[in-house]
């Protein structure tokens, strides 16, 4: 079983750092194919922090998975 771990995306909500979400989330999306055309990836885990400052640049904290959802999830499916 071959098993990637991912932490600590610390996605931002401030408008700057959305930019930086979506560049880091192609270059990730780049690596992982890289790896996986290489040997497929059974599992993918993800641990730390998902959200930088615990959500503080969002509206509310649902808005905040939602953005994570939408740049990091997503993408990575």
């Amino acid at each position: 079983m071959r098993i990637l771990h991912i932490s600590d995306y610390h996605i931002s909500g401030n408008d700057v750092e959305q930019d930086k979400n979506i560049l880091i989330t192609e270059n990730l999306i780049k690596k992982v194919t890289q790896i996986h055309s290489e040997k497929n990836i059974d599992l993918i885990i993800f641990t730390g922090d998902a959200i930088l400052k615990g959500g503080k640049e969002f509206k509310n904290i649902q808005e905040a998975f939602d953005a994570f959802q939408v740049y990091f999830v997503e993408p990575l499916l």
